[in-house]
């Protein structure tokens, strides 16, 4: 209960994108913010797709083509931390299996992690400039840039499994592929 409100108010809070004495001043080719802009910053499972929201604020004279590449970073730096976590916890009790021999966590979690991030593709771009209200009441101006990145579902479960390789038995990479993409859906 705690977590599934934890979550609502994250997603009240992404769908506020503008706070009080803010204002929008220009955007991407004169369009209103799209719906996936407003996504909390989790991944999010939708169409058989799992998608990530990558966000930038930078100095409103920042230029935009830097600015989005800096979002397509943080969306796929975000990405692969979050997969190296999760099959660093999947592949630890293997390890432990072969006392402090084993290095499965940190090999299988970096195969799949580069070969995740490779197949990843950024769908969707969108910024915007926001004047608002410093620290000391005067007006800046910020640029917000977001990157959407997906991968289908489908493809994920062939990359993990592909990665894994046939070194590691069928069931413990059913169990990996759905683990992770159960973390996925969670959001």
């Amino acid at each position: 209960m705690t977590r599934s409100l934890l979550f609502l108010l994250l997603v009240l809070q992404s769908c506020s994108s503008l706070k009080p004495g803010e204002s929008v001043v220009a955007t991407m080719d004169g369009k209103s913010k799209p719906d996936w802009a407003f996504q909390a910053q989790v991944p999010e499972s939708k169409d058989g797709k799992i998608r990530f929201l990558g966000f930038e604020e930078v100095d409103g004279d920042s230029r935009v083509s830097a600015a989005l590449e800096l979002a397509d970073y943080r969306t796929m730096n975000n990405l692969s931390g979050m997969i190296s976590t999760k099959f660093n916890s999947i592949f630890q009790k293997m390890d432990e299996g072969l006392k402090g021999q084993g290095n499965m966590s940190r090999e299988y979690g970096t195969k799949v992690t580069k070969s995740i991030i490779r197949n990843l593709r950024i769908s969707g771009h969108f910024w915007e400039k926001v004047q608002i209200v410093d620290v000391h009441g005067n007006p800046d101006l910020r640029l917000r840039v977001y990157a959407l990145a997906e991968i289908r579902e489908s493809h994920l479960r062939s990359l993990i499994d592909e990665n894994l390789g046939s070194s590691v038995p069928e069931a413990i990479k059913k169990q990996a592929e759905d683990s992770f993409i159960e973390e996925m859906k969670k959001f």
